[in-house]
């Protein structure tokens, strides 16, 4: 249709399209318009997760591939922080890890993600070997695998399995009053003229990747746009900003890599995970004294065309959503954005 649209405005003179404007926008905000806007924009959408996502079918990546080890792998590190594992669990996850760790080695030689694997497996050898079970052939396998390429980039050892923590740490690590931090938290609107040190980005987005994932796949980017030309452009295309565009010092785009999933089960996966990084973000940005304010991404097919195009997003990401940061200044306003009464929201069941 857009095509279409598009053709007839290059052939047709101007007081036939002036005619014609009434026409076509009562076609497209009319029920069948709608219902063909939705159509073609959830294909749009369903088009790009299953042109990217990864199956055991279908493997077409190195994200792919990544991403099935370190949910393999995943799975075998909670088997490990369970109160009692049983003795050789998670057998199909062991051949599945060995499988796809003998294939990327080979493919792409041996990195971090190989370490995460080979971590996780000795740690399986280490648990079994303290009841007493000896596990040969799988130390057989990982050094048969391991021997293929001498080039590791990453020889240390802890990147992968389960380790010990006691109460006592969790409840002094995590005992701050966050009740004070949550609340002065606001969507920022106002930002003084001062440029935001990138340091200050890296230490949030440092925070921001403890965030939980599915199967710890870590799905999520965030890309930066610090110079006035690209930003002023992004924010152009979001057209939600009005009113303070110029004092947005910083632009980010959170977005997530479709080729981290897996099948149509999860098909909605990038967004809850992009979600929650996005929110881990602005709580990471309060805390290291910056504003921030997220910018809606809830967009048509032609909109995110048209940002894709602007910043070469690679096919495989899909826009979460855009966040403006700044500098606060001494005074400012905020919204009060009243909350619902608690009884709106919690429901004890049963």
């Amino acid at each position: 249709m857009k095509n279409l649209v598009n053709i007839l405005r290059s052939c047709l003179p101007t007081p036939v399209k002036t005619a014609l404007k009434p026409l076509y926008f009562a076609l497209r905000n009319s029920s069948i318009g709608r219902s063909f806007r939705y159509y073609n924009d959830y294909h749009y959408d369903a088009w790009r997760f299953s042109s990217h996502a990864a199956s055991d079918q279908a493997i077409k990546t190195q994200v792919n591939l990544r991403s099935l080890i370190i949910l393999n792998a995943h799975c075998i590190e909670k088997g490990l922080s369970h109160h009692n594992p049983r003795t050789r669990f998670g057998q199909q996850h062991i051949v599945d890890v060995l499988k796809l760790l003998a294939e990327y080695s080979s493919r792409f030689g041996q990195d971090q993600i190989t370490a995460i694997g080979f971590d996780t497996l000795a740690a399986y050898i280490r648990f079994h070997q303290q009841h007493g079970i000896q596990l040969e052939s799988l130390e057989a396998s990982i050094s048969k695998i391991a021997a293929c390429n001498q080039n590791n980039k990453v020889c240390s050892k802890g990147m992968g399995g389960a380790y010990e923590i006691t109460r006592a740490r969790i409840y002094s690590d995590g005992k701050i009053d966050i009740v004070p931090f949550l609340n002065s938290r606001h969507s920022i609107r106002h930002f003084d003229s001062h440029r935001v040190d990138q340091e200050l980005i890296r230490q949030a987005v440092s925070m921001a990747i403890t965030t939980p994932s599915v199967c710890n796949r870590q799905a999520w980017k965030a890309r930066v746009f610090h110079d006035d030309s690209a930003k002023n452009a992004i924010l152009a295309i979001q057209n939600g900003n009005r009113g303070f565009t110029e004092l947005i010092d910083t632009v980010l785009i959170v977005t997530c890599d479709l080729d981290c999933f897996m099948s149509v089960a999860e098909r909605n996966q990038p967004w809850i995970d992009g979600g929650m990084f996005s929110m881990t973000l602005l709580l990471a940005l309060h805390s290291v004294g910056l504003g921030a304010c997220c910018l809606n991404w809830c967009v048509e097919k032609d909109r995110d065309m048209q940002l894709r195009k602007l910043i070469r997003l690679p096919e495989s990401e899909v826009v979460i959503m855009i966040i403006a940061v700044g500098h606060i200044p001494e005074k400012l306003m905020v919204a009060r954005s009243a909350r619902k009464p608690l009884e709106e929201v919690l429901f004890f069941e049963g």
